[in-house]
C-alpha cells in the first residue's frame, strides 16, 4: 500500500501544508479499506466502494473507491475505465505500480489514478476533477 499512496501522490500534484481542520473519515466498505480527512466545506457522497468529496463551489471533485480487479492488470483496468467514462483523447501511463489517466470529461479536466493490488485481487481508484490542487493536495496528504 505504501508504495500505491508515493505513485498517487507523484502522479498527481505537489504537496503543500495538511489541513488542520478536517474531518477524519474512515471507509471500509470497499476491497482495500483506507481514511482521509475530509477540508472543511467539502461534502461527501458515497459510492459503492468509496466516496466522492465535492468542493465548496461545486466545481470540483476528488473520488476514491476501492473495487474489485476481476484478475484485470492496472493498464487493462485503465483503457477499460477510461473508455467506460468516456475521457476525450486520454493520455495513459503506467508503471510497475499502476497507471495514470489524464484527459477530459465533459470539457472538466480530469486526472485519475489506478493500482491493482494482485494479493487481494482489488484495484484503489482515485479521480480528480476541476481545478482545486489547494483542496486535492490536503486530501491527498492526508490518506492511508
Amino acid at each position: 500500500m505504501n508504495k500505491t499512496v508515493k505513485f498517487l501522490l507523484s502522479v498527481s500534484i505537489l504537496s503543500f501544508a495538511v489541513c488542520a481542520n478536517a474531518a477524519v473519515k474512515k471507509y471500509e466498505n470497499g476491497k482495500i479499506p483506507f481514511s482521509l480527512d475530509i477540508p472543511d466545506g467539502w461534502t461527501e457522497q458515497a459510492l459503492d466502494g468509496g466516496v466522492m468529496l465535492i468542493a465548496p463551489d461545486k466545481k470540483s471533485t476528488f473520488t476514491i473507491a476501492s473495487v474489485p480487479a476481476d484478475g484485470l492488470d492496472s493498464k487493462t483496468f485503465a483503457e477499460g475505465t477510461a473508455k467506460e467514462a468516456k475521457f476525450k483523447d486520454p493520455q495513459i501511463n503506467c508503471d510497475e505500480d499502476g497507471c495514470s489517466i489524464i484527459g477530459t470529461i465533459q470539457n472538466v479536466n480530469v486526472k485519475t489514478v489506478i493500482s491493482v493490488d494482485k494479493p487481494s485481487d482489488a484495484v484503489l481508484v482515485i479521480s480528480m476533477s476541476g481545478d482545486n490542487p489547494e483542496g486535492f493536495t490536503k486530501i491527498l496528504d492526508t490518506l492511508q
